[in-house]
């Protein structure tokens, strides 16, 4: 592994963010203070500032969580079914399996459907609600379990 060393003057998230295309770096390692209340607002929260304007992948370490040294890796990948929120699968799963001993990996699939429902005075329950909720929720389970196996 190739390391380099860099110093900057200057403005700490500006500089994060000008540092990314400078050196072409394709993810951001960083933890997190977690400070609160006025020290948040004087310093800006920087990781905020990160997580939200940075291009690449941003893996925020919160002050007194747990390290990647002594804990098992659970990675959570949200899924809409969409071939964008898929490619985050290949990462996340060379993420975990570089980062935890096999027995401490664990892959998390989401699906969250939001299944909207009338609400307010004129609000009506149909008989049919409960089912198309169930197929919805068995369709979710599917397409999970397709990708889990793939």
């Amino acid at each position: 592994m190739q390391t380099q060393v860099k110093v900057v003057l200057g403005d700490i998230a500006s500089s994060i963010l000008s540092a990314i295309e400078l050196l072409g770096v394709d993810m951001i390692v960083m933890s997190s203070h977690g400070y609160t209340g006025f020290k948040r607002w004087e310093l800006g929260s920087i990781a905020h500032k990160i997580v939200h304007h940075s291009p690449v992948p941003v893996l925020l370490l919160r002050d007194g969580g747990p390290t990647l040294a002594n804990a098992s890796i659970r990675v959570l990948v949200p899924l809409d079914g969409s071939p964008l929120s898929e490619s985050a699968l290949d990462p996340a799963v060379a993420f975990i399996t570089s980062t935890a001993p096999a027995n401490q990996r664990f892959l998390h699939l989401m699906r969250v459907v939001n299944i909207p429902v009338a609400n307010g005075k004129f609000q009506v329950h149909l008989p049919f609600d409960n089912v198309i909720t169930e197929d919805v929720k068995r369709e979710a389970y599917a397409y999970l379990a397709d990708l889990q196996h793939n």
